[in-house]
């Protein structure tokens, strides 16, 4: 454990960190340490006191850069052909389409695939309503033949509807909700292709038709090779059992040999690259967070976010990890809020960032002054806080309450 910082030492942090004409200022802790021993007043401070401080800081923390790229657990192991499907929606409402068949203007499409074969499935839909998400599920199961044993979605409100949960339940089907950002790759993945060949077909024939040319494309894919299953055939897969047991086989019986040198491609050896890193220096003991400190959380930014957003790359909300377990060797924090309510899913160590927090040392930004009463003489100002819904809102004496400049205000919560 580093040595405690002295309040002087601390102020000097504070002064030289925010002091943005000095070069090391508004960095990391190694730029810091090159400042302080440029300097030479406070020569004893190491590395390890200074990281320590700019974790106490909330500009540090919330700003610092968001991992995305990191080994995840890929959450399904499919071992036959109905184990698992996953399925999303299309959005296409911008290219609506409208059927003199059955005289519905279609927005939608679900896409569902079974992960051992890589099958795909699809069926446009004229609305995101559960009756509606339900009959869709009815009608792709009977036309392929299909039942799964296990299902997964990401957490979208036609989907979490207790209709759609009650339907899964009646059919015994497992039902599991992603609630990672990265919700349902293998069915992302399918979206993304069908929409790239949907674009190139639309350009090439220019029309803006869709449900017939998507389902011929649909059919072009199941009928195409997949790297997935060893350069077979999803349809050929999904329908053979010879097939099937062939494609078991290559992704889980044999032995994966050795790749040439000039035949190895750059992704693999990024991967190769990757897990040697993580298995050298990643999760020591020393490094994996520990129950009972505190953290933010990253967050995946919009497409045409921009670096600079105020938003920052993790949660301005801070919460507290309350378990550490591990899956196939990689470690799950679970987390609650500053209310003691558990947050839903699990999160990986490359997702957080750990802060040094304290509710009765930090200053809290306020958002947002909702009222006012005077409680035995004293006048209380009820504040909504910066980054926290309107549940954690609580009654403060406004003698608490710290003006910076014009329009922002902080609270000091003795």
């Amino acid at each position: 454990m580093a040595p405690i910082l002295s309040v002087a030492e601390r102020e000097y942090l504070e002064k030289i960190y925010f002091s943005a004409e000095l070069p090391g200022s508004l960095r990391g802790p190694r730029k810091l340490l090159e400042l302080v021993k440029a300097e030479n007043k406070f020569g004893s401070l190491t590395l390890k006191q200074i990281s320590t401080w700019l974790r106490s800081q909330p500009v540090y923390s919330r700003f610092r850069g968001a991992r995305v790229n990191y080994p995840r657990n890929s959450g399904f192991n499919p071992q036959f052909v109905g184990d698992l499907c996953q399925f999303d929606l299309m959005d296409m409402s911008e290219e609506e389409e409208y059927s003199e068949v059955t005289e519905l203007t279609y927005k939608h499409v679900m896409v569902m695939v079974d992960c051992f074969s890589r099958y795909g499935m699809i069926i446009a839909l004229a609305n995101r309503e559960s009756g509606t998400i339900i009959e869709a599920l009815k009608r792709l199961f009977d036309t392929h033949n299909y039942h799964p044993e296990r299902a997964m979605c990401d957490n979208a409100g036609e989907f979490v509807a207790a209709p759609t949960k009650k339907y899964f339940k009646e059919e015994k089907i497992h039902m599991s909700f992603s609630t990672s950002k990265i919700h349902c790759p293998t069915a992302e993945r399918l979206i993304r292709t069908l929409k790239q060949a949907l674009r190139r077909h639309r350009s090439a024939y220019n029309t803006n038709a869709w449900i017939e040319p998507l389902g011929a494309i649909m059919l072009s894919y199941n009928k195409s090779k997949s790297l997935n299953t060893h350069k077979l055939r999803p349809a050929d897969v999904f329908s053979k059992p010879k097939v099937a047991w062939k494609a078991y086989a290559n992704l889980y019986l044999k032995k994966k040999t050795e790749k040439k040198k000039n035949k190895t491609r750059e992704s693999d050896v990024k991967k190769a690259s990757m897990k040697r890193k993580y298995k050298r220096r990643e999760f020591s003991a020393s490094t994996l967070p520990k129950v009972g400190e505190y953290c933010r959380i990253s967050r995946l930014k919009d497409f045409y976010e921009k670096e600079s957003s105020e938003r920052g790359q993790f949660s301005h909300e801070v919460y507290k990890i309350v378990a550490v377990t591990w899956t196939n060797g990689l470690p799950m924090m679970t987390l609650e809020d500053l209310k003691g309510k558990k947050i839903k899913g699990k999160f990986y160590v490359q997702e957080l960032i750990i802060v040094d927090y304290s509710p009765t040392r930090d200053v809290f930004e306020v958002e947002e002054i909702l009222g006012d009463k005077i409680d035995g003489g004293v006048k209380m100002v009820r504040v909504k806080w910066r980054g926290y819904n309107r549940k954690f809102a609580e009654w403060i004496r406004e003698s608490a309450l710290i003006s910076l400049r014009p329009g922002e205000m902080k609270a000091h919560i003795q």
